[in-house]
């Protein structure tokens, strides 16, 4: 699994970012695409060799996400302060 904050100004919107291609060789089955600025989190899952949306969830709701469906993930704990910049947000992310 892998998680990697992106921002609609480093992407043209519905461009995945480079690195899923990466992740799909290296057999990475699941992705979250986290925009903190637009609080949204894209949930992607590898099938077929190709990513597909799993799910799309925003604002500041309590989501249970794969491939962690038995935790419960408070969506606002990614979004941090919508202030921060890139690389400032918590835990340095």
């Amino acid at each position: 699994m892998q998680c990697a904050r992106c921002h609609a100004s480093r992407r043209s919107i519905g461009e995945p970012p480079k690195k899923l291609a990466i992740y799909a060789y290296e057999g990475v089955r699941h992705a979250w695409l986290v925009d903190p600025l637009a609080q949204t989190l894209e949930v992607l899952s590898l099938e077929g060799g190709r990513w597909v949306i799993a799910a799309t969830h925003a604002g500041e709701v309590v989501v249970r996400v794969e491939p962690f469906g038995e935790i419960e993930l408070e969506l606002r704990a990614l979004w941090g302060d919508a202030d921060d910049q890139p690389g400032e947000g918590p835990a340095g992310v």
